[in-house]
């Protein structure tokens, strides 16, 4: 016993130098190469002219669940210009010529690439004439635009599926909230903000991470090691600090690299629906799926809603009420609906073994045989060979 206690420590002791090796190693760097240390091109240098300024209205575009896309009409800018040179975030009549027509969802450097600020870091020694000084510095977003009218009498949330890294979101001079993470979606109830009659303005300030690391660019003698000082802040996108296969990304990702939805709802919300597909290989004969929900009373009034799903030919309903406040989660499942036991389903095969079926469920909750909300996605029935 006391044998393989000793063993036990002297392989902790062992593995403990290895992985304090392997953090320092990854890391990053500490101070920046020489200039005489950096490689060099033979290209001719660069001359680009920025993009003038263009007053492109908002644009939201409806998709297929009643929701409204923010499809063009992005503004962004330095957070030191806006604040220096005393402009108005709200006023977007003047000093518009500062702003950069910009590209959402993308990130900063998306924007200044796309605007020519900067030259295209995928080609040559291009990504060295781009300043490492972008992921040091707030950047302010913003857009314009006009209440669609199917919003007017309905609960209305802003979703801002990803940013990075942080964020804090206005809308018409009031601040929503904040979002911290690559990762993490905002979802901000704004149905008594919305202007119904005149122009809204949504403003997203970014914030660049706490430690955005020092990239190595590599050189004929060595690719260089791995960045790693990102980690410190969280889920991030890591190795955009430079890592063995990649060189540093100028901004690190920051900026809206997700999409940007107004989300029209009722008084009861339903929250992302999970599907679960059961099937009990080798039998291929059927497959049973159970669907789980959460739903959420927005009001102080107790709730009496129909949540209804579809998939293809298949329905199923149960009715919920809802005391005020309540969140209550919800399931489906083949012992409440036989008909989510699908017989024979169409297998979903890896690429060159069969073809890829997909199923689409549609989800809605309905108040008054009116629809409040409707969520739409799609569910296969995997066979994996294995060899």
């Amino acid at each position: 016993m006391t044998k393989v206690y000793w063993l036990s420590l002297l392989f902790f002791l062992m593995m403990g130098e290895l992985v304090t090796g392997q953090s320092k190693l990854n890391f990053g760097r500490s101070v920046r190469q020489q200039p005489n240390e950096l490689p060099r091109s033979k290209a001719g240098k660069n001359i680009l002219e920025r993009k003038a300024y263009q007053a492109i209205p908002g644009q939201l575009q409806k998709d297929e669940e009643g929701n409204y896309l923010f499809s063009g009409g992005w503004e962004m800018i330095e957070g030191y210009k806006l604040a220096g040179k005393g402009m108005s975030l709200w006023d977007t009549g003047t000093n518009s010529s500062e702003w950069y027509n910009a590209v959402v969802p993308g990130t900063v450097l998306t924007t200044l690439v796309e605007q020519s600020v900067y030259p295209d870091p995928y080609y040559g020694l291009n990504n060295l004439l781009i300043p490492d000084t972008l992921c040091r510095m707030d950047w302010w977003y913003r857009i314009s635009f006009e209440t669609p009218q199917e919003m007017e009498e309905t609960n209305c949330r802003l979703l801002l599926n990803g940013i990075n890294y942080k964020a804090e979101v206005w809308l018409n001079g009031y601040r929503l909230g904040t979002m911290n993470g690559a990762f993490k979606r905002g979802l901000f109830s704004v149905g008594s903000l919305l202007n119904r009659q005149g122009i809204n303005t949504l403003a997203v300030h970014i914030f660049p991470p706490d430690n955005p690391g020092i990239p190595f660019e590599e050189t004929k003698e060595w690719f260089g090691g791995n960045g790693g000082a990102l980690c410190l802040d969280g889920p991030t996108f890591i190795s955009s600090e430079g890592w063995d296969w990649i060189p540093g990304i100028r901004d690190r990702n920051i900026g809206i690299w997700q999409d940007v939805k107004l989300m029209r709802g009722g008084d009861v919300w339903m929250e992302d629906p999970q599907v679960i597909t059961d099937l009990p290989l080798p039998d291929t004969t059927y497959a049973d799926i159970k669907i789980k929900t959460r739903l959420v009373n927005t009001t102080e009034e107790v709730k009496t809603v129909s949540v209804n799903g579809k998939i293809d030919h298949i329905t199923f309903s149960q009715k919920v009420v809802l005391k005020p406040s309540e969140q209550k989660e919800i399931c489906f499942t083949p012992k409440q609906f036989e008909q989510l036991c699908i017989h024979n389903p169409a297998l979903w095969w890896p690429n060159g073994y069969g073809a890829q079926p997909l199923y689409t469920l549609t989800m809605t909750v309905t108040q008054d045989d009116q629809v409040q909300q409707k969520k739409k996605s799609v569910l296969a029935f995997g066979s994996f060979p294995m060899s």
